[in-house]
């Protein structure tokens, strides 16, 4: 039987991008359909050879999430394209000139009883999503899932959000989303450029052993290599972009491993702490559920964090730790003023903040894009001291004229175990 360990075997990667290798030429969908309709046929032979019991081991190929148009034509669209081509060509091989050893009937059951759809992206979840599920029903009941998921720039707190919307979609009744795999472990170095966005966990400094002699693909002579510690946290990333692993173990209820073989860092502060919050006054019909809804947005969070470790810098003394975004709001009565103030709610339990950028005032192109806040204004607090006159300058002090009676949101920036 298969190894235990083994539950899944992806035939092929991303054989889309076969059209332009010198074989398949002329270049067409035929190639990379010729291509899977050959692995299934392979691996159904190799396991009656062995003698092998079929049924527990299920089969893909991931595609890329290309638009392309599926080899009969049925179906256009990111990744979806590749779920037609290996429903067509099992159908019927001769699409791509191919005769397979196992008669139809194998495949076809193999198909049926053995098939997961899948696919590559870096794109957010819910657009992914949207655009595989839309038109599923002509795919089920075969599952899907993600065999390479980017998550490509994203802060930790979008990354995070994002997983574990994936981890309630797959564990949704009646779904036919299976799950995904996060791309990837370690950062691959040797590819430079955009590659390096993808790894969980980089190479320290902090060398632990050296393999034996081995070789590898570029060099016919045998070397040592060296074995440095892994690094959670990936400094060649902006801000909290990089605490990938960090956003994939709190997403899936798992955790960042410690130990030797870990590259040693900074513990958490425990300095007294504070917090700096904010009183955003509404008007203009925009009721507090819809600014606290768009406020809360993983979106908005992640850009303020993202900002904030740019302002006081991600290597200050003063960051002990992730920071995080809370939002809580009042149901209180403002009254008439010229604008909102910026206000200093004190101490709370071991939280502190950070600083805020941006503006909502009604010219302003706001560099979140949400430009449905317009009415929203915000001004420095001339009352506050040494912190708040060191955030001011990124603050846009334009806005005014919040006249009109209004209801108040408290917005909170907060960094844990950590003294700003």
């Amino acid at each position: 039987d298969w190894h235990p360990a083994v539950a899944m075997l992806i035939l092929l990667n991303e054989p889309d991008f076969f059209e332009h290798a010198p074989k398949c030429q002329p270049p067409g969908a035929w190639c990379h359909v010729k291509a899977l309709v050959s692995a299934l046929d392979g691996v159904l032979a190799a396991e009656r050879e062995a003698g092998i019991s079929v049924g527990r081991v299920k089969f893909t190929v991931t595609w890329s999430f290309a638009i392309r148009t599926s080899i009969d034509g049925k179906v256009t669209g990111p990744g979806v394209f590749g779920f037609q081509d290996v429903v067509a060509g099992v159908a019927d091989p001769s699409l791509a000139g191919y005769q397979p050893r196992a008669t139809l009937q194998e495949l076809s059951e193999a198909f049926r009883t053995r098939w997961v759809h899948g696919l590559n992206t870096q794109s957010p979840w819910g657009f992914v999503h949207d655009m595989v599920s839309k038109d599923y029903d002509r795919f089920a009941p075969i599952p899907w899932f993600i065999g390479e998921y980017g998550g490509n720039g994203m802060p930790k707190a979008a990354l995070q959000a994002d997983l574990e919307r994936m981890r309630d979609a797959a564990e949704e009744e009646g779904g036919f989303f299976a799950g995904a795999a996060m791309f990837q472990f370690q950062t691959t170095y040797w590819k430079g450029g955009g590659e390096m966005n993808f790894g969980l966990f980089g190479l320290g400094k902090r060398l632990l052993h050296k393999t034996g002699m081995l070789h590898d693909k570029f060099s016919p002579t045998p070397r040592e290599w060296p074995v440095y510690c892994l690094d959670s946290h990936l400094d060649f990333l902006n801000g909290d972009v990089a605490l990938r692993a960090h956003a994939v173990a709190d997403a899936w209820g798992g955790s960042v491993p410690t130990g030797r073989s870990m590259c040693p860092h900074r513990r958490l502060s425990a300095l007294p702490s504070t917090l700096l919050a904010c009183r955003l006054s509404t008007h203009g019909g925009i009721g507090v559920d819809s600014v606290h809804a768009r406020l809360g947005s993983g979106s908005f969070g992640s850009d303020l964090v993202r900002r904030t470790l740019s302002v006081i810098g991600a290597d200050s003394t003063a960051i002990g730790g992730p920071l995080s975004v809370r939002v809580r709001s009042e149901a209180q009565a403002v009254g008439d003023s010229e604008d909102a103030d910026i206000i200093v709610l004190g101490s709370d339990d071991g939280k502190a903040s950070g600083a805020l950028h941006g503006g909502f005032g009604p010219s302003s192109a706001h560099p979140w894009g949400f430009s449905q806040l317009q009415a929203l204004h915000l001004r420095c607090s001339e009352s506050w001291g040494g912190a708040l006159r060191r955030v001011r300058p990124f603050l846009d002090r334009s806005a005014t004229g919040c006249r009109s009676s209004s209801r108040s949101l408290t917005f909170e920036l907060v960094v844990s175990g950590a003294h700003v």
